[in-house]
């Protein structure tokens, strides 16, 4: 017979600051906004995440504007 004995859950490791990724480079939102984001289990900070919005999208678009992908 076999047992099992359950462990305390352990809170992720923090990621720190994440930014956007736009044409290879990371950048911050237009208007600078970030979020916290938190783990679910534990309540625990693990990353400030950029906001992006409409501004930030066509940005990008310009940004990678008349970059072929592949399909």
């Amino acid at each position: 017979m076999t047992t099992t004995t359950a462990h305390p859950r352990q809170s992720a490791p923090p990621i720190g600051d994440v930014r956007l990724l736009v044409h290879g480079h990371r950048t911050d939102a237009v208007g600078g906004a970030t979020c916290a984001t938190t783990d679910p289990a534990t309540g625990a900070a693990l990353a400030r995440v950029v906001e992006a919005r409409a501004e930030d999208v066509d940005r990008a678009e310009r940004e990678t504007a008349g970059i072929r992908v592949r399909s």
